[in-house]
């Protein structure tokens, strides 16, 4: 509202501006106090204002982390003030901002984003649900393929808006997933009904998407659908070429979205381990500061080993899949994948693509390199 940020001061420095730090775990407005739950990379963090009430709460993954100010000036104490979202930065740190451009990933009831949704959201997703009855409808490939191209010429000009490609035209596709053929016939169409340029902006928002999910989801959590569909997708040539055939920083960024995996911060790990237990635990928290807690914690081994055992099961399928990503790029002679039908040239472009790729990580995550300007920033 009425706040001045200085090299010096920050977001939640000034007596109209608030903050949460989930760093130093504290809320900031002017003076700072002790609130929230510690953020970890990929947390999705949701600001909710109440102007109502003049109240203010923040969110984790979408779980309320309590009401953080109720001082939040509103209605005739606020005369010709506006509301700014902002937030502090220190040096290489990144931060993907959505006011309502896409469908939040974790909604909040009650809650209206900053920006609506596009009015056209309605009609793309009444063209996508008719779209899927066609795909599923016993109709012959000729009639699919003229009343798609039908379909496809409205919905085309509609999924260049973010909101509706992640609205609409993504639940769809993830239908289609689950059947092969389905799935095969409707990447098939899609590669006639659409243009080149309609075609790569489409997957490459997709694709980007997708490796949205999977920084935001716990690898201890339901990764699996997201690298399956991805695994499925990436097998499509038409589909891996929007990656390949371009050396962008954002094909790259993808790609390394997909292999990435998503820590627990200590509140998850309570989720993840209900009960502990170690050797002389019993004697250990009968002592001291730890006697209160005993009654608390209540060390179960079996409880315990069970819970490593599903999370080392989990980290298995993930590994897995991510082997499975590995040979699309880097297929083995001993491994069969009846999906892939790459020519030798094929197969030596992508192994040359990705070997490629792998140089620029490394070579964008080395130390020497972590703190230089960006290129894309330049001097401007």
């Amino acid at each position: 509202m009425a706040a001045t940020f200085t090299a010096e001061e920050g977001v939640g420095d000034a007596p109209d501006s608030f903050a949460y730090d989930g760093k130093r775990l504290k809320k900031w407005n002017v003076a700072s106090t002790t609130y929230g739950q510690p953020w970890v990379v990929g947390d999705v963090i949701s600001c909710c204002i109440d102007l109502t009430n003049g109240t203010m709460q923040f969110f984790r993954n979408g779980i309320s982390m309590g009401e953080a100010f109720s001082n939040v000036r509103y209605g005739d104490d606020a005369p010709g003030l506006a509301y700014f979202p902002a937030l502090s930065l220190s040096w290489a740190e990144k931060s993907r901002l959505n006011f309502g451009g896409r469908p939040f990933m974790y909604p909040i009831p009650d809650y209206q984003p900053m920006q609506s949704p596009p009015t056209s959201v309605d009609f793309a997703t009444y063209l996508c649900q008719s779209l899927d009855r066609l795909m599923r409808s016993s109709r012959s490939r000729d009639d699919v393929m003229l009343i798609g191209g039908i379909i496809f010429d409205q919905l085309a000009p509609l999924l260049q808006d973010d909101y509706n490609v992640v609205a609409s035209f993504f639940p769809m596709l993830t239908g289609f997933s689950e059947s092969s053929d389905l799935l095969s016939l409707f990447i098939e169409h899609l590669r006639v009904w659409l243009e080149d340029w309609e075609w790569n902006s489409l997957w490459e928002l997709l694709l980007e998407h997708l490796g949205h999910i999977l920084t935001s989801t716990s690898s201890h959590g339901d990764s699996k659908s997201p690298l399956g569909l991805i695994i499925k997708l990436l097998r499509f040539p038409h589909i891996l070429g929007v990656l390949t055939t371009t050396q962008s920083e954002n094909s790259d960024r993808i790609l390394e979205q997909f292999f990435a995996t998503k820590q627990p911060n200590p509140f998850d790990l309570v989720d993840l381990l209900p009960k502990v237990w170690w050797p002389n635990c019993q004697d250990n928290l009968k002592f001291g500061e730890f006697t209160e807690l005993l009654s608390e914690v209540a060390p179960d081994e079996e409880t315990m080993k069970q819970s490593v055992q599903d999370i080392r099961v989990k980290n298995k399928e993930q590994d897995d899949l991510f082997y499975e990503i590995l040979l699309i790029f880097l297929p083995n002679s001993q491994v069969e994948d009846p999906m892939i039908t790459d020519s030798q040239s094929e197969s030596d472009f992508k192994k040359k693509w990705f070997k490629e790729w792998l140089h620029r990580l490394l070579e964008r995550n080395k130390g020497s390199n972590r703190n230089v300007i960006l290129n894309f920033i330049g001097n401007c």
